[in-house]
């Protein structure tokens, strides 16, 4: 109930439609009084959000919380939200990542040709135990430009790996483009939980907790001519 010692309120919304969402954040105290915020949710984005206590106790009594109701106004049609990550940043403390994965390490060679075919093989533990089961994504990117290299359904489904157990995905086969031109990329390593969108399926990919981590871009791989045979 006494949300006074907390710097703000946070979650992550993901909105799976391919359109706009107006979420109503409602928080009451035990006397009735109301704060009350809207926030845009863009199409298939996950959406940080963080509201600040101050701004909330500016309207009610944050020591006496009673209420906390997040919906929509009259939706035309069934609409899907999926939340996580909810939490109370307290001033004064670091806050830990908020990523449920961290990524432990890689078995991948740092130089290949394009068109050839090598072995990878990635390391994982959990923070939290993942709902449902996850695909790993590979992924070249130069810049802004991506290049997928394979998505695999790992043989022990993430659904079911255990908190704070080194978990293995490979090692198996992966194929280097052979229309890649040379030069210097990054590799991008990611779980990501599919999630069905009306005729597609979008996915949610898991951040890790790991601070040298920029986005999933795990090691710079270097690619050479054109493998022959």
């Amino acid at each position: 109930m006494d949300w006074r010692s907390a710097d703000a309120l946070t979650f992550r919304a993901y909105n799976p439609q391919s359109w706009s969402i107006n979420l109503k954040l409602k928080i009451k105290d035990s006397s009735g009084n109301k704060y009350q915020k809207d926030v845009m949710l863009p199409p298939r984005q996950v959406e940080a959000v963080k509201i600040p206590i101050a701004e909330i106790a500016s309207r009610l009594d944050a020591s006496r919380i009673t209420y906390l109701n997040l919906f929509l106004w009259k939706p035309t049609t069934e609409t899907i939200i999926y939340y996580t990550d909810f939490a109370f940043p307290s001033p004064g403390r670091t806050q830990a990542n908020i990523g449920l994965v961290k990524f432990m390490g890689i078995s991948f060679p740092a130089t290949v040709k394009a068109g050839e075919t090598v072995e990878g093989a990635f390391y994982f533990l959990l923070n939290q135990k993942l709902s449902g089961d996850n695909l790993l994504v590979l992924r070249l990117r130069q810049e802004d430009t991506q290049f997928p290299l394979a998505q695999v359904t790992p043989p022990f489904p993430t659904g079911k790996w255990r908190v704070k157990q080194l978990q293995k995905i490979g090692p198996f086969p992966v194929t280097i483009p052979a229309g890649l031109p040379p030069g210097t990329y990054q590799l991008e390593v990611a779980l990501a939980q599919p999630i069905p969108s009306g005729n597609r399926v979008e996915y949610i990919f898991q951040p890790y907790d790991n601070p040298e981590i920029k986005g999933f871009s795990v090691m710079t791989l270097q690619i050479t001519d054109v493998e022959r045979n």
